[in-house]
């Protein structure tokens, strides 16, 4: 063993620490920021048009994936024509998954929409995976054990809401956009895991071409609202391209780092924690006033790391695996 091989054995140790400090700094800030974003949106944003709100903002994340495959020389235009069905699958959930997040926001609490979003997402991946790899008691004991909390918790809020009647249909719209956001995006990972493992798609190539359809159909929607942001003396349009850039690309950025550096299957267990964080935000900024739905909150969320460690244990993937599961997984 030569001189330099030795050197960069002596190093490894170090590489390593470093690599895991910086995944676990990532995966923190990507909870942090994630969660108070949410309750930045449902406390400050529920005025302005959805389709206006979810423009705005994915126009500024669209722009910056843009610039980043232009300087790294992606070519996406290829991509685009190898690949015109995924392109149409991804288009549509994303449509789906993102335009219904931000409209849920807008309806219900922050953390009721994270928990209702994460919770429902193991289920929906379960039952995209049954067929390739079957359901065992240990793989559907946790998705069984989240639907649970998540029926308590939709029921606790209704009966809030039943309190409030002017909110009511408000409520079960924002509960029932949430659900149909987080089904579409844990469909949208299953897909988009598959582009990474069978054919090679980068993360840009993706990024870069799943939010067309989203940008034509609430650009078209909220076109009428454009002039207000432009004009608003308040400064809107400098708060939306902050939201879109705490919302999306760092986000963004911050999972990617931290599956490559972490792995997926930890990143897994930390980002249902998002829900319990914007439950913390919302009690400094606009505390609940009783602790039923807050505690079915945490609950979900308990449940949800549960469901994700029984699922990464059960599959018990070898080294290739591994490697694959966590480039499909980053979105």
């Amino acid at each position: 063993m030569d001189e330099n091989q030795t050197h960069a054995l002596d190093e490894l140790p170090n590489a390593i620490v470093s690599a895991n400090t910086l995944g676990w700094l990532c995966i923190t800030a990507y909870c942090l920021l994630t969660a108070f974003a949410a309750v930045w949106v449902s406390e400050s944003f529920t005025r302005i048009d959805g389709a206006t709100l979810t423009f705005t903002t994915l126009l500024v994340a669209q722009l910056f994936f843009l610039s980043c495959a232009f300087l790294k020389k992606e070519n996406i235009l290829l991509f685009v024509l190898d690949n015109k069905s995924l392109i149409v699958k991804s288009n549509v959930l994303t449509l789906f998954s993102w335009y219904f997040m931000f409209l849920a926001l807008q309806k219900v609490e922050a953390s009721v929409e994270s928990a209702l979003y994460q919770g429902i997402i193991p289920m929906t991946v379960l039952v995209c995976s049954a067929r390739a790899q079957g359901i065992t008691l240990k793989r559907a004991l946790g998705p069984a054990l989240t639907l649970l909390f998540l029926t308590l918790l939709a029921e606790s809020r209704f009966s809030l809401a039943g309190m409030e009647s002017s909110h009511t249909s408000t409520i079960i719209q924002g509960i029932a956009l949430a659900l149909i956001a987080g089904a579409t995006a844990g469909l949208y990972v299953h897909v988009t895991g598959a582009a990474h493992r069978q054919w090679g798609a980068t993360l840009l190539q993706v990024l870069t071409t799943r939010f067309v359809l989203l940008l034509v159909v609430t650009g078209f929607l909220g076109h009428e609202q454009f002039a207000l942001v432009v004009s608003n003396e308040n400064g809107l349009a400098w708060k939306l391209m902050f939201l879109a850039l705490s919302i999306v690309v760092l986000p963004v950025l911050f999972l990617q780092t931290s599956i490559k550096n972490l792995g997926a299957s930890r990143v897994s267990v930390m980002t249902p924690l998002v829900p319990a964080l914007a439950l913390a935000a919302e009690f400094v900024i606009n505390p609940w006033g009783h602790i039923t739905t807050p505690i079915l909150v945490l609950m979900v969320c308990l449940s949800v790391i549960i469901s994700n460690v029984w699922l990464n244990h059960s599959d018990r993937p070898g080294p290739v695996e591994t490697q694959l599961r966590e480039e499909g997984s980053s979105r």
